[in-house]
């Protein structure tokens, strides 16, 4: 496969600012210390003794009250629920993967992991459980989970401010490493035979929760090539609303990169199920791959018919295929050779 130059990505900075709105949250951001404030902002009239200490916390950090009617602080914060107070604050970020497996492996901790939630009401309810249940940090993946915003704080009840919350640049790796230190994991799914409130856990333990939609990855995978295949951009015999992962096409001189996870044949019916396989010019593809480290196994994929030439992809199909390359630490030249496909116009 030939080599094409990257094209330059964009990047999407943080914003410099926000807008923490809530009782709690604002109380709870200034107790802790954890973001640079700027201006806070409180209903206008007689303050209660929530909002007025508020105010006092706020002056201990040299940032005076601004008093607004209700109507002016629902517009500034995006919501109604501002309780009379919003603070403009700088942005929470989590803490570094390192010092989460440290915490992981106190003496008795037990630390939770989400695997791609990304709706900050459940993101904001799961961090004010850990803290209820004493649990010693929360981990998740660095893409594709809910980010620490306004929103999930206020979900929290204010917990986020405080709550020792960390960042994976890669889950599944970060479990192997919690594993190499010795900690437990434990997964939660649907089709688990033993109920939480009957689970004799072993410590230090790091539990899994799954997302919203389709709970836990597979947490064995590793990054591996298809050689003799490229990649193809002609869907059309694609069934609408399948997900149709990779669609590959002999060629000697090209290799086709990708995420290989290991299954059961029970595991493969489940998923054919969902896919709608067999079905009309959508089939299984059995390849012959190999891992990064160039060992050979048998693999299988999902193809789907197409034009004998090949067009151009969506944006948002090159986009996820980009997103996960990365997120997965695939290798350069197969970012570049992403980089380098044009979408559809």
């Amino acid at each position: 496969m030939s080599k094409r130059s990257a094209r330059p990505r964009a990047v999407h900075a943080k914003p410099a600012w926000e807008m923490l709105y809530g009782i709690n949250p604002v109380e709870e951001a200034l107790i802790a210390r954890r973001r640079r404030v700027r201006r806070l902002y409180l209903k206008g009239g007689s303050p209660s003794q929530r909002l007025t200490r508020i105010r006092d916390l706020a002056a201990e950090r040299g940032v005076s009250a601004t008093f607004l009617p209700a109507p002016e602080l629902e517009v500034l914060c995006g919501s109604a629920h501002h309780q009379g107070s919003a603070l403009e604050c700088a942005p929470l970020s989590p803490g570094e993967e390192a010092e989460a497996l440290n915490r992981a492996a106190g003496a008795g901790a037990v630390t939770l992991a989400l695997d791609q939630v990304e709706d900050p009401q459940n993101f904001g309810a799961v961090v004010r459980n850990c803290a209820g249940f004493g649990a010693a940090a929360l981990v998740v993946p660095r893409h594709h989970s809910a980010p620490l915003s306004p929103a999930a704080s206020k979900a929290s009840a204010g917990t986020l401010e405080s709550f020792p919350v960390y960042a994976a640049a890669n889950l599944p790796r970060f479990l192997d490493a919690c594993r190499k230190r010795g900690i437990w994991i434990a997964g939660t799914a649907e089709s688990g035979e033993t109920p939480l409130h009957r689970f004799d856990a072993p410590l230090p333990l790091l539990v899994v929760l799954g997302s919203e939609g389709r709970g836990m990855r597979p947490l064995e995978w590793r990054a591996g090539c298809v050689p003799g295949h490229r990649l193809r951009f002609n869907l059309e015999g694609r069934p609408r609303g399948k997900a149709a992962p990779a669609n590959i096409s002999p060629d000697p001189e090209a290799e086709v990169w990708g995420v290989l996870y290991r299954i059961t044949r029970a595991d493969l019916v489940r998923l054919d199920a969902t896919e709608g396989i067999p079905g009309w010019r959508y089939r299984h593809l059995w390849v012959e791959a190999k891992d990064g480290k160039g060992n050979r196994l048998s693999a299988v994929t999902y193809i789907a018919d197409g034009n004998r030439t090949d067009g151009r992809p969506s944006l948002r199909y090159i986009t996820l295929l980009r997103d996960g390359a990365r997120a997965h630490g695939l290798p350069e030249h197969w970012l570049s050779h992403l980089d380098g496909v044009r979408p559809a116009e």
